[in-house]
């Protein structure tokens, strides 16, 4: 009896990652250029929320800090996929 031949396994994708429909449009000194443009804001935010935690300032002046941590973050991410 005649077995059928596996398929052959396709390449790993880049880091592990599935890739699929998502297609890397930056190099690497690319990404590493945006990585390094998302770390300045997110040390930044750092810094301020220390400040803040250490003046005692509510929590409502704080979250105003959420919306650079969320685009540092997001661009970290995509820093890492080279989207």
């Amino acid at each position: 009896m005649h077995r059928p031949e596996k398929p052959e396994t396709p390449e790993e994708p880049p880091h592990g990652r599935d890739t699929v429909g998502c297609a890397a449009n930056l190099g690497p000194r690319q990404s590493a250029r945006r990585l390094r443009l998302v770390i300045v804001p997110l040390a930044a935010a750092a810094v301020g929320l220390v400040i803040l935690v250490h003046h005692e300032m509510p929590v409502a002046t704080r979250l105003a800090l959420f919306p650079i941590w969320w685009a540092g973050i997001v661009g970290i991410l995509e820093a890492r996929r080279r989207t």
